[in-house]
């Protein structure tokens, strides 16, 4: 009963202490004004009309989300109330139960309200690239790219798979580099906290001793960019490079015939895609990432986080990580910057990232 009564006193906090960032009436004003604006006969030719689409849906979830958390704990208090005073605690379980369940949906609305800035609510482009540690590093890159599929999975994101290669090392989880694009509501707002150095330590399945070893590898997140971002790229900037390789015919000649390898000139980075099996497809995608790209950088400056992304590549190396993940001789994930610990690195591994990335999120922007 003391843990119902304290559970509940904590939710009201919390929700008394946002309030002042869910201010009804104006939301509601702001979503008025905008359905003025998608009434406009010439709105849906512009790419507006997409921005415009988001922002009203971001304003009615956040309404939504607050009435509904609101609504939900003042039935339950009031069925608590009735069954304190029937003695009947033969209710309290399902109450503490359903009292959880929306303790943990204010957490994820508060988690939510920190994702402010536009690019947050794009799709994320997730990158990964195995360091130092030969064949332990390049399993540990396949063991994060099925961590970030599951994280997906649990969170309702869809994913798609934009580049993989695979190692000829060790086992087909073992990869030299992968890149996805996780997409949904927030997908980069939530993972852009993941990019940096990821630090594995286990006993070995590829040392005929089981020695412990520590492997590393290097995440980056960038914002998905569309047509709707005004990213330009000057078409002397850009190298363009058809890759044609050989095959097996049929299909597969097609699909490794239609590669394409950007190279941006000022920057030097550069961008395969061929996941597409027609050329036109791979060219726009290659863009398409070479845009993010771009916008990362822009987004770099104006925060004054890095002057020059090819100055400031992160070593992937030992005392350079973010996160480690210790499997043995006991289990233990700890987040280095926001000083989240879990003893279930299993879980971990197998997707459930949303109590550490609350717990960054909350450490560099404070709502509560």
């Amino acid at each position: 009963m003391h843990e119902i009564s304290s559970l509940i006193s904590k939710i009201e906090t919390d929700l008394s202490s946002i309030s002042h960032l869910i201010n009804i009436p104006d939301i509601n004003k702001s979503i008025i004004e905008i359905d003025a604006q998608l009434n406009s006969p010439n709105i849906w030719s512009s790419n507006k009309a997409k921005s415009l689409l988001l922002q009203r849906s971001s304003l009615s979830n956040k309404i939504n989300s607050f009435s509904s958390i609101s609504s939900s704990l003042s039935s339950l208090k009031d069925l608590f109330s009735l069954a304190s005073q029937e003695n009947d605690p033969s209710l309290f379980p399902d109450i503490l139960s359903d009292l959880n369940s929306i303790y943990s949906n204010l957490q994820d609305f508060i988690t939510s309200l920190t994702l402010s800035n536009p690019e947050d609510k794009s799709n994320a482009i997730l990158s990964i690239h195995p360091g130092a540690g030969g064949t332990e590093s390049k399993d540990w890159g396949g063991i994060l790219l099925r961590m970030y599929q599951r994280f997906a999975d649990i969170n309702n994101f869809s994913t798609e798979l934009l580049h993989l290669q695979n190692s000829d090392e060790g086992t087909s989880q073992c990869i030299d580099s992968a890149s996805i694009k996780i997409s949904g509501t927030n997908a980069y707002g939530l993972l852009k906290n993941e990019s940096g150095i990821h630090r594995l330590v286990r006993n070995s399945p590829f040392d005929s001793d089981f020695a412990r070893h520590t492997s590393f590898a290097a995440v980056e997140v960038l914002p998905e960019v569309d047509d709707s971002i005004n990213i330009t790229i000057n078409d002397n900037d850009v190298e363009i490079q058809q890759i044609r390789g050989s095959g097996s015919g049929g299909q597969l000649i097609n699909k490794v015939s239609s590669c394409i390898r950007l190279k941006h000139i000022p920057t030097g980075i550069q961008i395969v895609s061929k996941s597409e099996r027609d050329l036109t497809s791979n060219k726009r995608n290659a863009f398409n990432r070479l845009k993010a790209k771009l916008f990362k950088l822009e987004l770099d400056k104006k925060n004054e986080l890095l002057a020059n992304i090819n100055k400031n590549k992160l070593n992937i190396n030992f005392g350079s990580q973010i996160r480690s993940y210790i499997l043995s001789p006991y289990q233990l994930v700890n987040d280095h910057r926001s000083d989240f610990k879990s003893s279930n690195a299993s879980s971990v591994l197998d997707g459930n990232l949303n109590d550490i990335i609350r717990s960054v999120l909350n450490k560099n922007t404070q709502v509560l």
